[in-house]
């Protein structure tokens, strides 16, 4: 299990899991990734058997293994970009691919447009999550595993492995099934439990800024917004709702929990419950 202390690892194994998904095997040696194929005993048994795996095989045959799983040379399986999986029209470079394009934006990250390749490739979004990461960005994280990959990965990768012959891609399909099932049961709590001790600093900043009136006046309190991310919006749940010790949440099937107010104590224990940071506070009346 992976728990907040890991995270230079996860960093590094996002950034290296990512590139096998991403690179070509000619482009290995340029990017590092040989140097990395190199390593024996990194106590992930998964990772080294993959990388023993691709070490193994003739350069050719893992070229044209690549060329048919990633680059569309043939009838495609298991295309690797999300929007695929995420729109009604199931193509390439659709309207969840500009919404991650821009949540990418807002995160100050632009690719260089040197070839026609969707930013929601699969290896490319783990590499994203490295550098967010690396910037201590957990909120940008969160809302990319839960919003833009999580959504769609197990299914892409279980047709990855199906469709991947015996041998370095198969080890690979495992490994990515491994990392991103990680991430969904381990991981995110690691995440969310870093993003509630940053919110509940910076809310205690918020809260002393406008608490206290030394002329009398009537000034505005912090609030709480729920975003269109919610969970409850496409399914069902109630993690808000259970936590909140002053009744303030209130539930509405197929919509977005409505906060009264007026009973919101600003306790923050709703940001704590939320598993995919819908929940954050504000300065606004």
């Amino acid at each position: 299990m992976f728990i907040c202390s890991d995270m230079e690892n996860v960093k590094v194994l996002s950034r290296i899991i990512g590139g096998l998904f991403y690179y070509h095997p000619s482009q290995y040696e340029t990017v590092g990734i040989n140097a990395v194929l190199r390593l024996d005993n990194t106590g992930f048994s998964q990772f080294d058997k993959t990388t023993a795996a691709i070490s193994a095989t003739d350069p050719h045959t893992l070229s044209v293994w690549h060329d048919e799983l990633f680059t569309g040379i043939g009838e495609m399986k298991a295309p690797p970009w999300g929007s695929v999986y995420l729109d009604k029209e199931a193509v390439v470079f659709g309207d969840s691919t500009l919404h991650y394009r821009q949540f990418l934006l807002q995160c100050g990250i632009e690719f260089e447009a040197k070839h026609n390749e969707p930013e929601d490739q699969f290896g490319l979004m783990l590499m994203v999550i490295a550098s967010l990461i690396e910037d201590k960005k957990f909120d940008a994280v969160a809302e990319l595993l839960s919003v833009h990959l999580l959504p769609w990965a197990p299914h892409y990768l279980a047709l990855f492995q199906q469709a991947a012959p015996v041998g370095a891609y198969r080890e690979l399909a495992d490994l990515g099934q491994s990392f991103i099932t990680a991430w969904r049961n381990n991981l995110m709590q690691s995440l969310l439990l870093i993003r509630s001790i940053l919110m509940r600093e910076s809310s205690n900043i918020v809260a002393a800024n406008y608490s206290l009136n030394l002329r009398g006046r009537q000034v505005k309190q912090p609030q709480l917004m729920i975003s269109n991310i919610c969970d409850n919006l496409y399914g069902y749940c109630e993690s808000c709702i259970d936590s909140c010790p002053e009744q303030a949440m209130i539930w509405y099937a197929d919509k977005k929990p409505i906060i009264n107010i007026e009973k919101c104590t600003r306790c923050l224990k709703c940001i704590d419950a939320c598993f995919i940071s819908a929940i954050t506070i504000t300065d606004e009346s």
